[in-house]
């Protein structure tokens, strides 16, 4: 046992940095501390741990940073569209002035797609579909009725408040 053996050498317990130090058991013990993770052991043996995390602290550094970059180029946009509007009809914008300027709009679901987390990117290319003809003719069409389900406007309403009645009088009773 390395533990055992480490510790029967130095006379006392291995810290990371001694397990990091030995490089047979630094391989080992980041497998180990991967699977305790519930992610799978490293392909690759003859690295350490320390040059491990430093290349995954890299991969993720770099998106990471691109994310920041266009969000901030996002709330940028934003901001000066909302100054400009504020400018030009002596008001502050609301949610319908931004959904009805298409090139705003699509800025305003970009950034709030990122702050959720999501992929911007992922739905831009997506189009909706025209409205066909019996899409429309539906949408036009009232719903037809189902008798089976009884309507609301024929049920009666309840009153919101019950009146109060007044409580009896309290009369002590003895107990036997």
């Amino acid at each position: 046992d390395w533990k055992a053996q480490f510790e029967t050498d130095n006379g006392r317990k291995p810290k990371a940095a001694d397990i990091e130090a030995d490089p047979a058991i630094s391989t080992v013990y980041a497998d180990y501390m991967a699977m305790k993770r519930g992610d799978a052991p490293d392909a690759k043996k003859d690295e350490t741990p320390a040059a491990a995390t430093e290349e995954t602290k890299a991969a993720e550094a770099a998106p990471a940073a691109e994310e920041k970059d266009q969000k901030k180029e996002l709330t940028k946009k934003l901001n000066d569209w909302k100054a400009q509007f504020e400018t030009d009809n002596g008001r502050k914008p609301k949610a319908a002035d931004i959904e009805a300027d298409p090139a705003i709009s699509t800025v305003y679901a970009d950034y709030m797609a990122m702050k959720r987390g999501d992929a911007p990117d992922a739905k831009k290319d997506e189009t909706p579909a025209a409205p066909t003809e019996e899409t429309k003719a539906a949408e036009a069409a009232p719903a037809a009725e189902d008798s089976s389900r009884p309507t609301t406007a024929a049920s009666p309403r309840l009153p919101t408040s019950r009146p109060t009645l007044p409580s009896p009088p309290f009369t002590p009773t003895t107990w036997p």
